[in-house]
């Protein structure tokens, strides 16, 4: 195992010559794997490599006391930016938490709102939309609410900001 530097650049030491599995490891991205490396003593080796970004996801528990009367719902397929070169992957800086609708409460509603969004480029969620349309209108109302106001560090492409597709899934659940 070993770490690339700022640059990317990686080194492995002490290898006895022969066949390795290489898996690359970064968080925000996909994990890149090679079944087969091969390495002969006294030669260097170089590998370059692409990681794809990987689905931004968050989830959100709001729980609240109540008797549980679930609707349906649905769920969405999050969509993927594929993306090369000096990337940096988005985090979550602001989150504020839904607050759960008194009227769904009293009526012992709960459920899943899957939220579709992008992040732009200064880090804030853009085109936010409900992907499951099966779910109780309160409880999406609330969900889009609190998400319309979370703040991420923007995705940085080669020192750019990029937008970014995003997928938040925010469960109303109901403590008997």
């Amino acid at each position: 195992m070993t770490t690339s530097d700022a640059n990317g650049n990686y080194k492995f030491t002490d290898l006895n010559a022969g066949a390795y599995e290489m898996k690359v490891l970064k968080n925000g991205f996909e994990e890149y794997k090679v079944p087969q490396v091969t390495f002969e003593p006294g030669h260097d080796s170089s590998l370059s490599m692409t990681l794809k970004v990987g689905v931004v996801t968050e989830q959100v528990d709001v729980v609240a006391e109540g008797t549980v009367k679930a609707l349906p719902g649905t769920v969405g397929e999050p969509r993927r930016l594929r993306l090369g070169g000096n990337i940096q992957a988005p985090k979550l800086l602001d989150k504020i938490q839904p607050v759960y609708p008194a009227a769904a409460k009293a009526a012992g509603v709960e459920g899943t709102v899957i939220l579709h969004a992008i992040i732009g480029m200064k880090g804030d969620p853009l085109s936010l939309r409900v992907v499951n349309t099966q779910v109780d209108p309160e409880l999406a109302r609330a969900a889009v609410e609190a998400v319309s106001k979370w703040r991420y560090s923007p995705t940085v492409l080669n020192g750019e900001p990029i937008e970014v597709d995003t997928t938040v899934t925010v469960n109303f659940k109901l403590l008997p």
